[in-house]
């Protein structure tokens, strides 16, 4: 399970025997990135981040400690992540970005603001952004992807195809 709370998500199979977990963070939500270390140390500590194993399951995840955090003091923190190319996964962000690559299995993510994007991934998909774009390409099999705002792009997939937009285009090829 991923989840974040302002940064995107970008998940890769792998031919590597090992997982890997690469974070980046920016400062006031990616809009200046001027931060020093120092600084960018002392507003994560207003965060919990936690990046574990548990069950042979990964965690990554990271989260205001308090609801009443300072928005201008915002941090962005995204996870990209080399795993296997068959594994399942449950992704979350509210404000980020959602890329998986390359994978095989039981995949399901969710953004409340950002763009979904999957490419040659074969298993059972479901995907859901509240205002952004979707970009699948190259995947197979049972694939239920929404936008409530943004457009759809599907581009050589196949199996069950179940793509929906309350408010976009949609373009099969």
């Amino acid at each position: 399970m991923v989840k974040t709370s302002g940064g995107n998500i970008e998940l890769l199979g792998s031919n590597s025997a090992e997982n890997r977990v690469e974070v980046f963070i920016n400062g006031n939500n990616g809009k200046w990135n001027s931060l020093t270390k120092e600084e960018i140390t002392e507003r994560l500590s207003a965060y919990d981040l936690d990046i574990s194993v548990n069950d042979q399951q990964l965690v990554a995840s990271a989260k205001p400690k308090s609801n009443n955090h300072n928005w201008k003091k915002q941090l962005s923190i995204f996870f990209k992540i080399f795993v296997a190319k068959k594994i399942s996964s449950d992704l979350k962000t509210s404000g980020g970005n959602v890329h998986l690559v390359g994978l095989s299995g039981v995949h399901n993510f969710k953004t409340s603001g950002g763009n979904l994007q999957v490419e040659r991934v074969i298993g059972n998909i479901k995907g859901k952004t509240s205002g952004g774009n979707i970009d699948v390409s190259y995947s197979q099999k049972n694939i239920n992807l929404e936008t409530s705002g943004g457009n759809i792009s599907a581009q050589n997939c196949q199996g069950i195809l179940k793509l929906k937009t309350s408010g976009g285009n949609l373009d099969l090829s």
